[in-house]
């Protein structure tokens, strides 16, 4: 990295450290204003209430007046849409009744958003367009973060749109056409459990019942389901005991194994010790769904560090707060829930499962299947993607904030460079490593503050050695 690049990443981190302004709701934009481009502005409001008015599941201004007059039926509601007819409108009736209610406050609130508040929809240009100014025309992307987590019905493409509008952003003045983000399943084509990613964090600012300083993490790309096993350390010992106890209580073993934080060297270490030990077939993954992994990462960490009074005293509520609500709950991204999901019946699962792992294994090149021997004797077998073979699947868009691209218009996150080879595998007999060695971990503490290039020694008591995500993800790895 240049020194540029990391003058740009250092700046960027520190962004996130700076509190953020929430802004209200009918909050004139004042000194800002005069910075501005009055007519650009207006045509935004227009634009934004047209385009509003064309998405499905949203409040319209005419909607969201009845709700909060408690005026509320069929006849009103009708009225407020000439899509709205005898057939559809029980439908639609019962859908905002049972979503939206007028609270105490005397605001309206969304039960499917965790009664999070509804902004009124003419007013929903203007408060994003606050939040942008008071905040250092902050991108969008970040942006939309803070919004939703205090307004339900401020969503990414609504953020993305109005900041289209900020004349100081968009000095060219050009509006493309505004895309609808619709979500899907972007893993729908792999089968559950074919490829999960694993990563060790330390999200809390002190240990778990004052014993478990680490998290192990795992998820299912296919269903975003999510298990969490806790560490008293981040040694190796502790950290195969973990995985081993994880792999051994699945109903089948993943196809591949990936990771974002994790050295990768130590990782195929690992599960070359635990294949050899169990006598299991195992896969070390090769993968580009960088943003995929460190999404995760960062919806971990904001769910528990939310809590962390709570989860700082209790494992169980980690658990609770980390993965089982998140389990439990319906997920936009797969659209489904993710328990239904990981264990929905596929037809003929076991065998496509099998067959698909056969064909896997046959089209490798020799070097990148290592058959494991334990005195003398098979035990168990390992095998590894590399660039070639490696399935290309898509990407999450990348939703944490500590790598948004700050006061720039729509710019693009930074892809950065692809992975280089996998590890190869190369005369393995018996693994063998000792238990006091540490993990290189992503870098789990806000007040941090390096430049990428440089990387802290794990020191002689067993702390972790913190390391850019980049680096370990595009590590070269040689046995």
């Amino acid at each position: 990295m240049n020194k540029l690049e990391g003058a740009v990443t250092n700046a960027q981190r520190k962004t996130n450290n700076v509190e953020f302004l929430m802004p209200t709701v009918g909050e004139a934009l004042g000194e800002h204003q005069k910075d501005l481009n009055a007519k650009l502005l207006s045509r935004g409001r227009l634009d934004f209430i047209k385009y509003l008015e064309s998405v499905k599941g949203q409040l319209t201004q005419e909607q969201f007046e009845l709700v909060r007059s408690s005026a509320l039926d069929y006849n009103n509601l009708m009225a407020t849409s000439d899509k709205l007819h005898a057939k559809n409108i029980e439908t639609k009736y019962l859908l905002l009744k049972r979503r939206f209610f007028l609270a105490e406050d005397n605001v309206v609130r969304d039960r499917k958003n965790s009664d999070s508040l509804v902004c009124e929809p003419d007013s929903i240009f203007d408060l994003v367009l606050s939040g942008h100014v008071k905040n250092g025309h902050m991108h969008w992307r970040r942006l939309h973060r803070n919004l939703k987590m205090h307004y339900a019905n401020v969503t990414r493409d609504f953020t993305q749109l109005c900041v289209r509008y900020c004349s100081k952003c968009n000095a060219e003045k050009k509006i493309p056409p505004q895309q609808k983000y619709r979500h899907y399943n972007i893993y729908s084509g792999l089968l559950p459990l074919e490829r999960v990613h694993v990563e060790l964090i330390s999200p809390l600012a002190e240990p778990i019942e004052g014993i478990y300083s680490h998290i192990l993490y795992f998820r299912d790309y296919h269903s975003r389901f999510v298990w969490m096993l806790p560490l008293k350390s981040d040694n190796v010992k502790d950290l195969t005991e973990a995985f081993s106890t994880f792999l051994l209580s699945l109903p089948r073993i993943p196809m591949f194994i990936e990771t974002a934080s994790v050295d990768r060297q130590l990782l195929f270490e690992i599960c070359e010790k635990v294949a050899c030990d169990y006598s299991l077939t195992l896969g070390l993954g090769m993968s580009s769904s960088r943003f995929f992994q460190r999404n995760g990462i960062a919806r971990l960490r904001q769910q528990l560090k939310s809590n962390s009074v709570q989860c700082i005293a209790s494992w169980p509520m980690c658990l609770k707060n980390g993965a089982a609500d998140h389990n439990r709950s319906y997920n936009n991204r797969v659209q489904a829930i993710p328990g239904n999901l990981l264990h929905s019946q596929v037809s003929d699962y076991v065998r496509q499962f099998e067959q698909k792992r056969e064909k896997l294994i046959e089209k490798l090149c020799a070097t990148n299947v290592v058959v494991l021997r334990k005195g003398g004797r098979r035990q168990g077998l390992l095998y590894l993607e590399d660039e070639t073979t490696a399935f290309h699947m898509p990407d999450e868009d990348y939703s944490s904030t500590e790598y948004d691209t700050e006061g720039q218009f729509d710019t693009p996150i930074n892809n950065g460079s692809s992975r280089s080879s996998s590890p190869r595998a190369q005369s393995f007999i018996e693994p063998t490593f000792p238990s006091s060695r540490t993990v290189q971990l992503l870098s789990d503490k806000p007040e941090v503050d390096l430049s990428p290039d440089i990387s802290r020694r794990a020191s002689a008591s067993g702390s972790v050695t913190e390391q850019n995500t980049d680096d370990v993800i595009n590590a070269s790895i040689v046995l």
